[in-house]
């Protein structure tokens, strides 16, 4: 079974950042980055952040100001790159520690490149359809009414899968259970999942 997977709602658990700002007070940082799919160029890459919160450990899954911005640490990099070693991207990122040094373990931020086409069963999710608001106000994404909706999935549409979201409900990232069962054997922090099901 697929596994809703929820880095938005783990925040209150983990540390806290923040980011810099340029001689106008603008953030120095990828002005996208709320689109799970998007990929900075190159060029800003590694993105900084500094830590505001006093944590002296930081957990496999992150999040950070930006919404939908899952990162993840080196262990969680290499369980992802292990059960589909191509299809995403790793930003890396640069942490500011609140003493003022950079954190020597690395973390990078996840991209979930790879989108699943009309892949939801509407009827048995929670979830409705959202038109466009401007003419012709034709359908283009799903909306949720709930924390931690069920999804149920197209099996032909996620066979071979362990990380994904439908192109429509970009920021509801799933993983299979295989994947759901590894994070807990390695005891991995913070996972917050949510069981869909398979048509």
């Amino acid at each position: 079974m697929p596994f809703l997977f929820q880095w938005e709602h783990i925040n209150n658990r983990q540390p806290e950042f923040g980011v810099y700002f340029d001689e106008d007070r603008n953030p120095i940082e990828p002005r996208e980055l709320w689109q799970p799919d998007f990929v900075p160029d190159e060029s800003e890459w590694p993105i900084r952040y500094r830590q505001v919160s006093k944590h002296k450990t930081l957990p496999d899954f992150m999040t950070l100001p930006s919404s939908s911005t899952l990162v993840v640490n080196e262990r969680a990099r290499d369980l992802f790159r292990s059960f589909e070693p191509v299809r995403h991207v790793y930003v890396p990122l640069e942490f500011e520690l609140p003493t003022g040094e950079v954190a020597k373990d690395q973390f990078w931020l996840f991209r979930l490149t790879d989108l699943v086409e009309d892949g939801i069963v509407v009827e048995q999710s929670d979830i409705n359809i959202v038109k466009s608001s401007v003419p012709p106000y034709k359908p283009g994404i799903y909306g949720t009414y709930k924390i931690s909706p069920r999804l149920t999935w197209k099996s032909e549409k996620i066979e071979g899968r362990h990380i994904w979201a439908d192109s429509w409900l970009k920021r509801d990232m799933c993983i299979s259970d295989e994947l759901a069962a590894e994070m807990r054997r390695l005891k991995m922090k913070y996972i917050d999942l949510t069981q869909g099901g398979v048509v």
